[in-house]
Parts: C-alpha cells; structure tokens; sequence
C-alpha cells in the first residue's frame, strides 16, 4: 500500500538518505551497512521505509504502527508496551516523560509515549533523530564515540542498527554537572537540534547548550586541549581526544580579544564560568560551526583550506600544509569568534563541508570562506572545452599559471554575490496550479513537498 506523506525535514548521509515527515515519522532509504538506516539490520532499501523500532516508538490512531522494523534493543518489548497504552496516548496527543535509562530493556519514564521525530541529521555512516520530548536517538557506525551511546558502541568495527537513545544520564563531571542542573536538576538535557560529520556529532540542546562527540582529532570537538568533560575515551587528555558520550564544547575568544563570558587561553584545563548560547550548528568532515543567539559565527576543528575563517599569512595553504604553530590555518580546539563578521553581518545559520563552510545573515547575505579551487579548476575546463583545436594548449597552460597564481582558499569571510537576472526554475504543472489558485484566493502558496511510503 502506497501512502503520499507531507515532508517537514530532510537529511542526506553517505548514500542514504532520510526525512521527517509532519506528523513526526521518520523514513530512511538506500545504502544500509552499519545500520545506519535504523531499521534492524544492514539492508539495502530502494524506497523510503518508515523507522520503528529500538527507543523510537510511533503509535498512530488507537494502535501500534510497527512494521516489524525493531532491533534487538527491546524494540520488540518497547512495541507491545506502545500499543498497551495507546488509549491513553491517542487521547492526550504526544505525551509522556523523557525518561533516561541505558541501552535496551523497557524501563518507565515514558519509553512507551509516541516518539514523534521532528529532525534529523546524516552523517558518512550514522543517523541522529531528535523527537519533540527533546530526547536524540543514534544508530548506524559507532567507531569514536559518534553515536554518543558509551563505550559499548565506541569502539573500531562497532555498530547500532537501532535508534537507540543517547546516554546524557550517564556523564559525569563538572561540566555534566552543569548542563544537567540548567536542565532542571536531574533531568536529562532535551536537545533542540542535531549534526552530524564524518565521524563527530553535534547537539545543540535547548537552553543553548553545545554538546559533542566522536573522534576528536584535528580538535573537531572543540573540547579544548585538556579533554574537558566526563566524555573522553582516549588514552590521554588532549585537543584530539575522542568522546563516546556529548561533551560540552568550550568557547575562546581570538588572540586580540577580551571578555569575561570566556577564556582567553584555547588550552583551558576548567569551563569557563558562563557560556555563550548557541541556536543553530553545522557539521563539516573535519570542522564544526555554530551561531549564537546574538548573531556571531564560532568555528573550530581543522583549520586547512581556510575552512575556519580565521584568516592566514599565507593564502594559499591547503589541508595538510602550513598548519603549525602560529598559523592562522591551524587546528582549533575550542570554539573560536570569526571576528571578520563582527559588526558586519548578524549570522542565523551556517553550513559546513570538507573544505567550505557558508553562513547565512538575517538580511539574507552570504558569506563564504574555504578552499577556491574546485571553482578555479571548473573555469579552466570550461575555456579549453570552449577553445579552437589549435588553440586549446596554449589556453590551458595561460588557465594553469593563472590557477598556479590566484589564491588557492579564502581564509576570511567573503559575501557571495548572487546574480538577480539569472530566471526561476520551472515549476511542474502540478506545483504551478497549486501555486495560481493560492494566489486567486490573496495567498502565494508554496508547493508541497511529500514521498511515498511503501508498507
């Protein structure tokens, strides 16, 4: 039976993809290994299959709606116990306590309320989905520590093939200690929004705090250079420690500034005494991005390609290249101001990838900074491809040097202009009617997006 859902949120991964529906169901396709689908095991699917099963538990109208998608987590159990009491769900709409616990096992606190996702971020091989409870559940490759699950899933090899829930109640420590007493006492810090890297994991929880995990080389973390936390799982504290369990990242200012809501050294052996509070984040390979609520953009991690935006003596470095002490490409282990876009721009949202990273103003301005190159070597294909046959070496060697010559990164903000004349897409017939009766009625209505569910 083929059933058309609205789609609210959408997440691509390492050849899978995933999205969230309005009525907070969540749907996976395509490449399965690691179990990053979340649908118990490793399968290849070739078409959007609903997520049940693990700590994700989806009643509709008076009933279980599993599809027999649970893992070996107690899913099973945690199923039975959902369709036991969706009277009483089905009458009070999504309810039910955050409750903690561990892995596996039907325990109280809520573990058999509907589970409505309301986002979702992909990683290389692993899946975050965040409910509207504010609980966040992983599956998919555990090697580092990125599903935030403990040691159990941690290690080399290591996988979950369930969404299984992230293990806050089991942090120690002061900075735990912290994030657990802003969360109202004892209670489990409820998440607000998720990213996912190649191998790290970022979670942005609702009071502003920013909670990491996974491998921490290249200080991707943002842990700082004494592996702050109760997280780390490496054998030595350090900027490239890893965390199997979120750790609160920790906020610097740049070399030239002061401030008392942060340290002034990257290399802090305490948190600072009060944090900066973050509303949206974003997950590179190797780097990670957030904004803050009062509109700056902090970057850490890996510092090649200019992909921090800290600025660099020498513009052409690369990953790999010139990352040593002083340079202003290097890797940063805490987060870090980009202090080009003080007074300039007041950033809401940003995006990140290996080797570019973009942020978004409230008027709508962009600003990129990171590695050039693949724009460089994309104009000089299109002039050979355009030059006469007897021409085209002669161009190709003028495009190298002038390729060899430019600046290879942008190691500092730079605002993309967009070009106004280029026309709008086609709409399909289907979106344009939807569009011309919306404006019959004084509304400009949107098309709708939606994906069949094949059960």
């Amino acid at each position: 039976m083929r059933a058309r859902l609205r789609v609210a949120r959408v997440a691509c991964g390492g050849y899978f993809s995933a999205v969230v529906t309005e009525c907070g169901q969540a749907l996976s396709w395509g490449n399965g290994d690691w179990g990053k689908l979340g649908h118990g095991d490793e399968a290849e699917q070739h078409a959007p299959r609903r997520i049940v099963g693990g700590d994700l538990v989806w009643c509709a109208g008076g009933g279980s709606s599993a599809d027999g998608g649970s893992s070996g987590h107690g899913g099973a159990a945690r199923v039975a116990l959902a369709a036991a009491a969706s009277a009483v769900t089905a009458a009070a709409g999504c309810g039910g306590g955050g409750g903690g616990g561990g892995i596996g096992g039907v325990s109280s606190g809520g573990y058999g309320a509907i589970s409505r996702v309301v986002a979702a971020a992909a990683g290389a091989n692993h899946l975050i989905l965040v409910t509207e409870r504010g609980e966040a559940l992983a599956c998919g490759q555990g090697d580092g520590g990125r599903l935030g699950l403990g040691e159990r899933f941690s290690q080399v090899g290591e996988f979950c093939v369930s969404p299984t829930r992230v293990r806050f109640a089991a942090l120690c420590g002061g900075a735990a200690a912290a994030v657990r007493k802003r969360a109202g006492g004892g209670a489990v810090p409820k998440v607000a929004a998720a990213a996912a890297g190649l191998e790290h994991t970022a979670l942005l929880l609702e009071g502003g705090e920013l909670l990491t995990c996974g491998y921490g080389e290249h200080g991707r973390l943002g842990h700082g250079g004494s592996g702050v936390g109760g997280g780390s799982n490496g054998s030595g504290a350090g900027a490239d420690a890893d965390a199997n369990l979120p750790t609160r990242v920790v906020v610097g200012v740049a070399s030239d500034e002061t401030s008392d809501e942060t340290p002034s050294s990257e290399n802090m052996a305490s948190p600072p005494q009060q944090r900066t509070s973050f509303v949206a984040v974003a997950c590179g390979e190797h780097h990670t991005a957030a904004v803050s609520g009062c509109g700056r953009l902090f970057t850490f991690g890996r510092g090649g390609c200019g992909v921090l935006g800290h600025g660099s003596g020498g513009a052409d470095t690369v990953a790999g290249e010139g990352e040593g002490e002083g340079d202003a490409l290097c890797d940063r282990s805490v987060a870090l101001p980009v202090r080009a876009l003080e007074g300039v721009a007041f950033i809401v949202s940003v995006s990140a990838s290996l080797t570019q990273t973009v942020a978004m103003a409230d008027d709508g301005r962009l600003f990129a900074f990171g590695s050039k190159r693949p724009h460089a070597a994309a104009a000089a294909g299109a002039a050979v491809v355009g030059a006469g046959a007897g021409q085209g070496g002669e161009q190709q060697q003028q495009q190298q040097q002038q390729q060899q010559q430019a600046p290879r990164v942008e190691a500092l903000p730079v605002e993309l202009l967009l070009d106004a004349s280029l026309p709008p897409p086609p709409l399909s017939d289907e979106a344009a009617e939807e569009m011309h009766g919306g404006e019959e009625q004084g509304e400009r209505q949107a098309p709708s997006l939606t994906v069949e569910l094949i059960s």
